[in-house]
């Protein structure tokens, strides 16, 4: 129904909260991982969830629950950034530590700018991790051009954005 008056919406811009794994110590600022749908401080290969507002200890699981800053920019030590590392992914090998090489560690966003020699603007949107999507090469079904095939995942991919 079109609105005849003012709506009066609340919105979440960027913020979220999860419940803490047990046994689980998140620092004010940590980067923050999904373990089996619990947050902890992050290790590397988790689901990046976003920055912890404050710190949280979680006695047994989903017994407390964590804030999170899930999409903006924030200024991170990045191991060796420089001024031409501009667009360049960034990784967290634990929920303090970042670089630009990725290994076993978690997508956290791109350098947005650079501050100085070993510290970067990083712009970050955990919201569009949840849904990251492998997309695979897989044999043609129409005699070898895979063209139709790809071209639809990638129809489907942009429908997601």
């Amino acid at each position: 129904m079109a609105l005849s008056a003012n709506a009066n919406l609340q919105f979440n811009l960027g913020r979220s909260t999860m419940f803490v794994e047990a046994a689980s110590t998140i620092y004010e600022g940590s980067a923050v991982g999904d373990s089996s749908g619990y947050a902890r401080a992050l290790v590397a290969g988790d689901r990046f969830c976003g920055f912890a507002l404050d710190k949280v200890v979680g006695a047994a699981d989903g017994s407390s629950v964590v804030d999170l800053v899930t999409r903006g920019a924030t200024e991170l030590a990045v191991t060796s950034v420089a001024i031409t590392d501009i667009g360049k992914a960034v990784y967290a090998g634990d929920d303090g530590t970042f670089s630009l090489t990725s290994g076993s560690d978690s997508y956290v966003g791109v350098v947005f700018r650079h501050v100085e020699d070993g510290t970067a603007l990083v712009k970050f949107n955990a919201n569009l991790l949840a849904g990251v999507i492998t997309l695979a090469v897989v044999p043609s079904t129409n005699g070898g051009n895979a063209a139709p095939e790809i071209n639809a995942n990638f129809a489907a991919i942009k429908k997601l954005l």
